[in-house]
């Protein structure tokens, strides 16, 4: 279901765009992210606080439409240094550490020119992301990587630097739905400030 939402949202963007002058694009990014993590176990229900830098690519297309208005389609892929501090989560003693790792997904950015160089625009989309969970009793030791579908929601601002080269600046908030993984519920949530560098191939 989420594979065929995300093809859907591509294919919406892909269709906008073929009605008016366009051009692909790719870009380079890094961002700073402040996530959150809840783990619910035996009853007893821990937060995690899951902070660190990441980085990745993204290939688009944009085209501009009447009025000022701008629409684009992208798909992109994330990895992360994002970690969790080692916490107990149950009251047999049990341990548990997530760690947030690659992502990726497609989004569609509508904007509005507010002159020749700058524009603003939305983010909508589908993120699916690893996480790596690592469990430990006793001498007993676990670990188990589970793949989450989420949803994306952004606002930013571009810059052009040349008919070529653009800034982007952004923030997104991703919520990913729950998912189990060795006896546990899982939750989170991360907040994102990225910058881009993007080349538009004319």
């Amino acid at each position: 279901m989420f594979k065929k939402g995300m093809f859907a949202l591509i294919v919406l963007a892909i269709s906008s765009c073929a009605f008016a002058e366009g051009a692909p694009y790719f870009g380079l990014n890094v961002a700073v992210n402040s996530g959150s993590v809840q783990l619910s176990n035996a009853g007893v229900t821990s937060n995690f606080s899951a902070k660190g830098e990441s980085g990745g690519v993204l290939v688009g297309f944009g085209a501009d439409l009447e009025n000022n208005l701008h629409v684009a389609a992208e798909i992109f892929g994330n990895d992360t240094t994002a970690n969790t501090i080692t916490k107990v989560i149950n009251l047999a003693g049990t341990t548990a550490k997530i760690k947030p790792s690659y992502s990726y997904g497609a989004s569609l950015l509508p904007g509005i020119r507010l002159g020749a160089d700058t524009m603003l625009f939305l983010r909508i989309g589908g993120v699916r992301g690893r996480f790596d969970l690592t469990q430990t009793f006793g001498s007993a030791q676990q670990t188990s990587s589970t793949i989450a579908n989420g949803a994306e929601v952004g606002a930013g601002a571009q810059l052009a630097l040349s008919n070529n080269l653009s800034l982007r600046g952004e923030y997104n908030y991703i919520n990913y739905s729950s998912f189990r993984s060795l006896g546990s519920s899982i939750h989170s949530h991360n907040n994102q400030l990225s910058m881009a560098l993007l080349y538009r191939f004319l």
